[in-house]
């Protein structure tokens, strides 16, 4: 007999990967003191890993990948998962698993991209809240 199962409901914690955040994303990934070690590298050779991130994503090492990596790539969200690991999921696929557990969560994405991004602020801003109309029902009072 097959029987039916309902998940845990269990809150994550997640990062989208940009072109912009990667630096956020390897602090997430490896800890507040992994930025001791960026801080050291040299710019070029932190530029060289944004750029292959960027081209060929980031490689992580999953419990369910048995020592091979899963590649995240630009747009995907890292999930730190209940027993500490990292792993990559599409956006879709997390539009369609998780919803926010912050308060403010709009508020602090748009502060979030304004604050990791180099463009003009006003362009910016109207940017994601293009982007946040399309793809999300980020509510109507933020703008």
């Amino acid at each position: 007999m097959i029987l039916k199962y309902r998940k845990k409901p269990v809150v994550i914690e997640a990062i989208q990967l940009t072109k912009y955040n990667i630096d956020s994303v390897y602090k997430f990934i490896h800890g507040e003191e992994s930025i001791k070690l960026v801080n050291r590298m040299a710019e070029e050779r932190w530029e060289m890993y944004e750029d292959s991130v960027r081209d060929f994503g980031l490689k992580l090492k999953t419990l369910e990948s048995d020592g091979e990596t899963q590649t995240a790539a630009i747009g995907d969200f890292i999930i730190k998962g209940v027993q500490g690991e990292f792993y990559p999921c599409k956006p879709d696929i997390f539009k369609l698993t998780y919803e926010s557990d912050n308060e403010n969560s709009w508020e602090n994405i748009i502060d979030y991209y304004l604050s990791c991004n180099d463009d003009s602020k006003e362009y910016n801003r109207q940017h994601l809240i293009n982007f946040l109309k399309a793809n999300y029902n980020a509510p109507n009072r933020l703008w």
